[in-house]
């Protein structure tokens, strides 16, 4: 895409200074690295709460997804989870709870989210 000389030259300037090293802080990357480690902390948390649960038969974790798997099904738990809780989750094939956590994932959500869960399975 072609524009004329003015446009071009801005176009060069903006593109040097966002290639120029340095432009990311230390703290951009540290709340990328928080925000992994709280999504970690999810799926540790939820293993911690409902690993001996006997509705719980395993809970995984893959890459942002985390999976729930139930012995049985659970009638309206989305719809349930949605009322009661203000949680989106989805359950697929009846009793398995996919969560996608969001990036900007904090602790206290973490906390809310497997207070969430464990109520709903009891």
């Amino acid at each position: 895409m072609r524009g004329n000389a003015s446009c071009d030259a801005l176009r060069h300037a903006l593109r040097a200074d966002a290639e120029r090293p340095g432009q990311h802080s230390h703290a951009e990357r540290g709340n990328d690295q928080q925000r992994g480690s709280d999504q970690k902390h999810l799926l540790a948390r939820l293993r911690m709460e409902l690993e001996e649960h006997p509705q719980v038969r395993a809970i995984r974790g893959k890459g942002l997804m985390i999976g729930i798997e139930l012995a049985s099904p659970y009638r309206d738990l989305a719809q349930r989870a949605a009322q009661e809780h203000g949680l989106l989750i989805n359950v697929t094939r009846g009793k398995v709870i996919r969560l996608l956590p969001p990036l900007t994932l904090e602790r206290k959500e973490v906390e809310m989210i497997v207070r969430a869960i464990t109520r709903l399975l009891d």
